[in-house]
């Protein structure tokens, strides 16, 4: 496992086998809670699911969102 520290509005790229890449960014720490906030952009063709609900998830329950960042 890679641990990075990262702050707001810092990112980190993840580069696919096929190319594709993944981009995770720090949009909000909590510092009470401890909780992160991330966005995640990545192509439409990658699923993108909390591993806590990973098994629940059936591939026809898939959301089609809007693309920021082609907007």
């Amino acid at each position: 496992m890679l641990i990075l520290k990262r702050y707001i509005g810092q990112r980190i790229l993840l580069q696919l086998p096929n190319g594709q890449e993944v981009t995770v960014v720090v949009t909000e720490i909590d510092r009470r809670s401890a909780a992160v906030k991330v966005g995640i952009e990545a192509p439409r063709s990658i699923s993108i699911v909390r591993a806590e609900i990973a098994g629940r998830v059936e591939p026809a329950a898939k959301v089609e969102w809007d693309d920021p960042v082609s907007n």
